[in-house]
């Protein structure tokens, strides 16, 4: 589903979001029954630039070709929001790995790949021998509804 929600706007000056731009948006994300996961209502708007991964590509792709200053909804299936979720991101880990800490189950931990970029992981069970990691996104395998107004577009740096 994809609907604009109608805000006055002047058909002379309408300008598209390619998939070039730096945007500016507010947005929120709510579960199919309603339930706001994450939103910037009351804060400060979110800028980044399509393609650089800020979203998943397949969310990111839905900005492209939007009018700026208007309104949308729409209604993502797992596949074309945060994907299915992958076994393979489902990791065993070395209970012995987490001497600082007490891992509990629910707990969401931040590790770091070999890239030194930050990994969250959610605990999914724990034993006397290994913590089972969750890498996929929480929100994979889940049917979002998605709120956007693009305030911004405009090439990217």
């Amino acid at each position: 589903m994809n609907d604009a929600v109608n805000d006055p706007q002047d058909d002379a000056a309408v300008q598209l979001v390619t998939p070039f731009d730096e945007v500016t948006v507010h947005y929120s994300l709510k579960s199919a029954d309603g339930e706001v996961l994450e939103s910037t209502a009351g804060e400060e708007p979110v800028t980044f630039a399509i393609g650089t991964g800020y979203w998943p590509q397949t969310l990111e792709n839905t900005l492209c070709e939007l009018e700026v200053g208007r309104q949308y909804v729409f209604v993502l299936d797992a596949e074309n929001a945060f994907g299915e979720p992958d076994p393979a991101l489902v990791q065993e880990v070395p209970r012995a790995s987490f001497s600082a800490m007490e891992p509990q189950v629910g707990n969401l931990i931040e590790f770091t790949d070999e890239q030194g970029q930050a990994l969250p992981g959610w605990i999914r069970a724990v034993d006397a021998q290994t913590v089972t990691v969750d890498f996929n996104h929480p929100l994979s395998g889940c049917t979002v509804v998605f709120e956007v107004k693009v305030l911004e577009a405009h090439l990217a740096p």
